[in-house]
């Protein structure tokens, strides 16, 4: 039930921050168009929060995976 509850609260921050990963580029490019630059600025700073949660989950479950691939072969 543990596992199932990490995964779960994994698989959604994964989703969330890939509609936001999609959202948030179109989001800034309208900011930019109707000239709101700090708002744009905000977007890509957001953007790149996005980016960094992602990579950092994917390199955990990476690391917990090669953990488990190793103590299956001892």
């Amino acid at each position: 039930m543990k596992n199932f509850v990490a995964y779960f609260v994994d698989a959604l921050v994964i989703v969330t921050c890939s509609i936001l990963f999609l959202l948030l580029p179109v989001f800034m490019l309208a900011c930019i168009i109707i000239e709101y630059k700090w708002i744009a600025v905000l977007c890509i700073a957001a953007f790149l929060a996005v980016v960094t949660i992602v990579a950092v989950i994917l390199k955990k479950k990476d690391k917990l995976r090669k953990e488990k691939e190793r103590q299956a072969l001892k």
